[in-house]
């Protein structure tokens, strides 16, 4: 029995193993399939399997077929940051998307000024050309009720501008050249735009009926017919710095020459070929005299010719000729040649108003702004750009036009130059009470001194008018007197508040100039208060005639009896 089980279990052990050995051989065979090479497998990931690849099957609980969601949740703030700020959200029954009525959203309320959550805007403007330059050329848009977007039917809308090298809507083309031959029915030549941009201007476009008829029509540069004077050139009147002789034929479309037959220079010669390089080897074309007669002089001296640019130049013959320097008619828009003071130019034929990049208030409606732009006829005009009355602004132009709020400007001053004093390390000043809110723009002071002074321009504030004036803003200007004799001082452009119901000191600290025969500046003032209200409130006083070797950054004293000389800016 023990035997029959030893035989049982070795009789097994053969059969495991055979089974393994075939295994083995098995997947042998199926490596050496592939071989030494693995470019069936490769680096590239065209055989690389993702979700998209199998097809959708809503429910099983994996994303495949291109699915966003199946059976998942995702957090809200992960599926529009925008929208929502707390929440989660289950995927679809359908799979088709995400279930974001469990979301929290993103706290908005239309109306309030303050752009929230998916709010596209909220109670404000905006340029119409920030929202879409390429639509819009100017205007502003307002903010919708709904707060969803801007309404843009305020908004100029770009329209098309020939002249401007780009091809816009209801144009053909804008500038540039056109092979003739691309245009059908024409075997060459070259096209230019027309002034209007509505087509390709075919005046120059040569003809198979033209290209031969012995006449050299506009646009051809030769023909090639039997007249071998608009046949035949001599190759080094096309290039001297090319070609050393030859002679050259009209090609066939009659807009160039062949020069297949032109002898070219050396790469390393560039000396213009003499009269003995040119040789005759065309039997069409006649023997000619070498001898020539000046057609032009002096030479370098110009002309207009059919709208054309010549210039008096040295011909191939040794003669002087006149030679085509600029085509003023394939200009873009076309030009005419005009000749004044010797010199022979291409010019528009019409007058600019203005120069391009400029801008102007429209002297009839002041609110307007007009800007600079180019015609068809290549000249500038004025042109309406956009009306400022529209948004409540008015027409300012400080060196370029634009739209601003109307300015309230007040400058007041200050004492007089009616008493004077020379000091040096002094603040001087005058105090004032606030009783309407404004916004100082710049102090001015009166003095005289020699040589260069550092004065510092100081405002100080209090809330109580016997109280103690803090530093609030300060601004130090190099200026320079070689006169010394009065004179006023500017700090420039400042902006500080000044609020209703407060007190302030607004002055000058100055210290002595590097002037050693003179150093000490002279300030001026009046032996009065000022006695009209001005623009912000009241005069109180003058003050502040101790010596100061710093800007202090407290001070308190009043002295009712005089006014300091200075003008203050106020809007």
């Amino acid at each position: 029995m023990e035997r029959m089980m030893n035989l049982t279990a070795l009789f097994l052990s053969f059969i495991l193993f055979t089974f393994a050995c075939s295994e083995g051989t098995k997947k042998t065979n199926d490596n050496s399939a592939l071989g030494d090479n693995d470019d069936l497998l490769g680096d590239s990931d065209d055989l690389a399997v993702n979700d998209a690849d199998f097809a959708a099957t809503c429910g099983n609980g994996f994303v495949d077929g291109g699915e966003p969601c199946d059976g998942n949740t995702e957090f809200c703030i992960a599926i529009d940051p925008v929208l929502y700020n707390g929440g989660k959200a289950k995927c679809l029954a359908d799979c088709s998307g995400w279930d974001t009525a469990t979301c929290d959203e993103v706290p908005h309320e239309c109306g309030n000024n303050v752009k929230e959550g998916p709010e596209a805007c909220d109670g404000d403007t905006k340029n119409c050309v920030d929202i879409d330059a390429n639509k819009y050329s100017g205007g502003k848009a307002k903010c919708l009720t709904d707060c969803s977007a801007y309404d843009t039917a305020t908004c100029d809308e770009k329209l098309p501008v020939c002249g401007n090298n780009e091809v816009e809507t209801g144009e053909i083309c804008d500038g540039g050249t056109m092979s003739c031959v691309s245009l059908g029915a024409y075997i060459g030549g070259t096209a230019a735009c027309k002034n209007d941009c509505s087509a390709w201007d075919t005046a120059t476009c040569i003809t198979e009926e033209m290209c031969g008829n012995d006449v050299l029509n506009t646009g051809e540069t030769c023909d090639k017919g039997t007249n071998s004077a608009t046949k035949i050139k001599n190759c080094v009147e096309i290039d001297p710095y090319a070609y050393s002789g030859g002679k050259a034929k009209c090609n066939t479309t009659c807009d160039g020459w062949d020069t297949a037959t032109c002898e070219e220079l050396p790469i390393d010669n560039d000396i213009v070929p003499t009269d003995d390089a040119v040789t005759d080897n065309d039997n069409e074309v006649p023997d000619t005299d070498s001898s020539c007669i000046d057609a032009c002089s002096p030479q370098g001296s110009e002309r207009c010719f059919n709208e054309t640019v010549q210039t008096c130049a040295m011909g191939w013959e040794g003669c002087l000729i006149w030679s085509n320097t600029t085509y003023c008619y394939l200009n873009t828009p076309a030009q005419i040649c005009e000749f004044s003071n010797g010199d022979a130019y291409c010019a528009y034929d019409c007058t600019s108003e203005c120069t391009s990049g400029d801008r102007r208030c429209n002297p009839t409606y002041i609110d307007q702004v007009d800007d600079c732009v180019q015609g068809e006829d290549g000249c500038y005009y004025w042109a309406y750009m956009e009306d400022c009355a529209y948004w409540g602004m008015i027409c300012v132009d400080p060196g370029v036009a634009g739209c601003d709020y109307e300015s309230t400007e007040v400058i007041d001053t200050i004492g007089s130059s009616a008493n004077y004093y020379t000091y040096g390390d002094r603040l001087k000043g005058n105090y004032f009470s606030c009783t309407s809110s404004r916004t100082l723009t710049e102090i001015e002071t009166y003095m005289s001194f020699n040589g260069y002074l550092d004065i510092t321009y100081a405002i100080y504030s209090s809330s109580s008018q016997d109280g103690t004036y803090s530093l609030l803003s300060q601004k130090t200007v190099s200026s320079n007197s070689g006169s010394g004799t009065g004179n006023w001082y500017s700090s420039g452009t400042v902006s500080v508040s000044l609020t209703s119901g407060y007190y302030y000191f607004i002055g000058v600290f100055f210290g002595t100039t590097d002037d050693i025969s003179y150093p000490d500046p002279t300030y001026y003032a009046a032996a009065s208060l000022n006695a009209s209200p001005l623009a912000f409130g009241s005069h109180l006083g003058g003050g502040e005639s101790s010596s100061y070797a710093s800007l202090p950054s407290t001070i308190s004293s009043i002295d009712v009896t005089y006014g300091y000389y200075m003008r203050l800016t106020t809007e």
